[in-house]
């Protein structure tokens, strides 16, 4: 658990000097999406971990609905995120698709290598 923290900390770090990096002005909800999918990626990462070690036969459909709940929360954000800002609207969602996907990369990652050293 602590390497994984540890590894979705340091990406949410490198995702941030990417955005310094790309953008010449960051997009309004930059830090918003990192923190929310930081603390996501690490909520859920723990909660599926829990999950497999207490009750392993519920671990696969559990880890569907996972993905069904963020792909509808994450999308409610974007609405959120082109709603409120729709000058940004490109920069926002494109921001925030990249760091869903590596994140949701990461948890793969990690999910795969302990459901296999179980």
């Amino acid at each position: 658990m602590a390497r994984f923290i540890i590894v979705t900390i340091i990406i949410s770090l490198l995702l941030a000097g990417g955005g310094y990096l790309f953008f010449e002005t960051l997009p309004d909800f930059f830090w918003a999406s990192i923190i929310l999918l930081v603390l996501s990626t690490i909520g859920l990462y723990r909660f599926l971990v829990n999950i497999k070690r207490d009750k392993p036969d519920y671990f696969v459909p559990l880890y569907l609905a996972t993905l069904v709940v963020k792909l509808i929360a994450y999308g409610a954000y974007i609405f959120l995120m082109v709603q409120r800002k729709p000058d940004q609207m490109f920069e926002n969602a494109v921001f925030f698709m990249v760091g869903y996907a590596i994140f949701t990369g990461i948890e793969t990652f990690f999910l795969h290598r302990f459901v296999n050293r179980s």
